[in-house]
């Protein structure tokens, strides 16, 4: 009996420790337990007191880069048509037509379509149509009720009168059908440079009218309202208020208040408290920018959306529940990151600076879809600026060929040459007179800059007269053939393309032969239909062109128009490279010359291929 009753006591009291020692350690977990969490819910709510204050900084910043982000978008525009109005009034074929007064109604029709037509190419690029109510020019043409109306009927505005002065001019006016003010742009179009007998004593004027609607609408989606000051007349022209609930909007007594004090120079309050739908008052942030443009102030209304300040329990129990669910949160929302940060990594790895694709939110606010959009304008940017490239290397390969084509003013050696050609006539020289005669012709046909593309037949006579002065030069030391059908004669093909080439054969081809006598020395010139293109060819028996140097010249040839167009400036000629790059630039890469030589002492033959087409 004592011994059962001394086990049972040992059981009893080891069951009474091991409970007591249990007791005691879950009661020591659960205070450790609330004593961290007490510590780290002081600690989380002084970290979300300063992440607030941290947050509200960086939204006021995120404010004032989207109302950046709005102005810049509202200048661009701007900025575009007026561009678009520079770029119709530089026009010389607008400037050469719009000054006439006696034009008929039957040639305005034809004139109109014509010149309708380069002015939508001209702007194309610039706005697209439905963002512009109407473009007029007011000129001396007839009107015709679309571009074109009669310059007398505005020429006592004084917005006309003031173009002089200072261009561009803008006013508002009011729409009783859309109810909004259509913003009008005025540029001045002046007689410089045109076919007018009285340069800068007139003037023309075009207009571009747009719905401020359009024009200051600000991105889909945004939560902010806008109200634009026109700051010559001091009236509202534009106010568009957030259709969201808790937007709010202020008085318009009170705008006009805060605007007066803007343009008095009086500081006024970072922030404002307006009641937002339901009743109650919300601190707005307020922002103001300027639009030099068109001499205007925006006043901008952003609702923070501030985060509401929680003390005492009500934040340690906060923080109890963020404690228990964050590692959950953490997980989730590690998913959620890495899910869109893959997205936008394949968007990444997909970039073509050539092709932008179509934009395609990920969605959300935080920084991955910030870095999304500013991905998308990088793109947009980079077409942009290749476009802008190309567009600038085609106008100066443009102005550099007209460079070449109109190099020479006529009128004083035309006038030099017939004094000559006479006096040789005069004095009986026959040859002298036929000779001038030939360089007179060679002159004019290469000075007349209106015609890009001659017809063969007009090419073949300018370089017959060319190789006429050469024969008298180098006293018929050599013989030419032409064996061209009469039906080719026709075919269009760019203006001196075949004279630069025969040149090039007496230059390097004949070079160490003209003074000498007896030697056989031919050019002969043909031509044929291959398929769809004609195709022209000189030949020569020349000194012939090494492998070596042959394979160089196809190379260049071979090179980027921009690269060919700097080797012929280095190289002071408008020989075989520039021929080549004239044909390029208007035909293509599939056009151009072909250069063959079976080597030194075999001669030369140049093959010019051009698309089939008749001169209209």
């Amino acid at each position: 009996m004592e011994e059962i009753s001394r086990s049972k006591i040992k059981i009893i009291g080891k069951q009474r420790i091991q409970k007591f020692v249990l007791i005691t350690s879950i009661h020591s977990m659960l205070m450790l337990t609330v004593l961290i969490m007490l510590v780290s819910s002081m600690g989380i709510w002084y970290l979300v007191q300063n992440y607030l204050a941290k947050v509200n900084n960086e939204l006021y910043g995120i404010q004032k880069d989207s109302a950046d982000i709005y102005i810049s978008g509202v200048t661009d525009k701007l900025s575009n048509y007026i561009t678009a109005m520079g770029v119709v009034s530089m026009s010389n074929d607008l400037r050469d037509n719009i000054f006439k007064k006696d034009v008929s109604r039957s040639e305005m029709v034809i004139l109109s379509k014509d010149l309708g037509q380069r002015i939508s190419e001209m702007t194309f690029f610039l706005y697209q149509s439905q963002e512009v109510i109407g473009q007029r020019l007011y000129t001396y043409l007839p009107a015709d009720g679309y571009y074109f109306w009669d310059v007398g009927k505005v020429k006592e505005k004084s917005w006309f009168k003031e173009l002089k002065e200072k261009n561009p001019q803008w006013w508002y006016t009011y729409s009783d059908v859309t109810h909004t003010y259509h913003l009008t742009l005025a540029g001045i179009i002046n007689n410089y440079n045109s076919k007018s007998s009285a340069w800068g004593q007139d003037y023309c004027c075009q207009t571009i009218t747009v719905d401020t609607g359009t024009l200051f609408a600000p991105y889909k989606g945004s939560y902010h309202s806008i109200y634009l000051f026109d700051n010559k007349s001091g009236r509202i022209i534009y106010s568009y208020i957030a259709a969201k609930k808790n937007d709010g909007a202020l008085p318009q007594e009170k705008i006009e208040k805060l605007y007066n004090n803007i343009r008095a120079g009086q500081e006024f309050s970072q922030k404002i408290k307006v009641k937002n739908g339901e009743g109650n008052k919300e601190n707005f942030n307020i922002l103001t920018r300027n639009i030099g443009v068109i001499d205007a102030t925006a006043v901008i209304l952003f609702n923070p959306k501030q985060m509401e300040k929680s003390d005492g329990l009500g934040a340690i129990y906060s923080t109890v529940t963020l404690l228990i669910f964050m590692m959950l949160l953490l997980i989730i929302s590690n998913r959620i990151y890495n899910k869109k940060l893959n997205v936008l990594i394949g968007k990444m790895d997909q970039f073509n600076e050539k092709e932008v694709q179509p934009f395609k939110p990920v969605g959300g606010s935080d920084e991955l879809t910030r870095i999304e959009r500013h991905l998308f304008r990088m793109q947009k940017r980079i077409q942009t600026l290749i476009q802008e490239e190309y567009t600038a290397k085609m106008q100066v390969m443009t102005a550099r060929e007209q460079a070449l084509m109109s190099c020479i003013n006529p009128h004083f050696l035309y006038n030099t040459l017939n004094t000559i050609s006479a006096m040789a006539n005069l004095e009986g020289a026959d040859s002298t007179t036929e000779m001038i005669a030939a360089l007179s012709a060679m002159f004019r046909y290469s000075s007349e800059v209106t015609r890009h593309n001659v017809t063969l037949k007009d090419e073949l006579s300018n370089i017959s007269d060319y190789l006429y002065i050469q024969s008298i030069r180098y006293q018929n030391n050599f013989t030419y053939s032409v064996d061209i059908k009469e039906e080719l004669y026709e075919y269009k093909v760019p203006k001196l393309i075949l004279q630069p080439l025969i040149e090039n054969a007496f230059k390097h081809g004949f070079k160490n032969q003209m003074a000498k006598d007896g030697d056989s020395r031919e050019i002969r010139i043909w031509a044929s239909k291959d398929k769809d293109d004609l195709v022209v060819s000189i030949t020569d028996n020349g000194e012939g062109i090494t492998a070596e140097r042959l394979t160089m010249i196809q190379e260049r040839m071979a090179e980027p128009v921009v690269q060919i167009t700097a080797l012929a400036a280095n190289n002071n000629s408008i020989g075989l490279l520039n021929v080549h790059q004239r044909i390029l630039l208007q035909y293509g890469v599939n056009y151009g010359l072909k250069i063959t030589s079976e080597g030194e002492g075999r001669g030369v033959c140049v093959s010019v291929r051009v698309p089939c087409s008749k001169v209209l």
